[in-house]
């Protein structure tokens, strides 16, 4: 994730992503932090509605990529 913000490793997360008409909310650990780049996050699935999240997320990425 690109922000300018600064993290710890293993800080939980809550990222609220915007995909074309709705809001996917998911969680997640902060895995390392590159300062005033931005950090790499593991999510937490734990639910399969999280699950559901995650793959929409990834199938809207790969439809807009350039």
């Amino acid at each position: 994730m690109l922000t300018g913000g600064e993290l710890l490793a293993k800080e939980l997360v809550r990222l609220e992503l915007i995909l074309d008409d709705q809001i996917v909310s998911v969680w997640g650990y902060v895995v390392y932090q590159v300062r005033e780049m931005g950090f790499a996050v593991r999510f937490v699935l734990q639910i399969e509605d999280d699950r559901r999240a995650i793959e929409h997320l990834i199938e809207h990425a790969q439809r807009t990529a350039v």
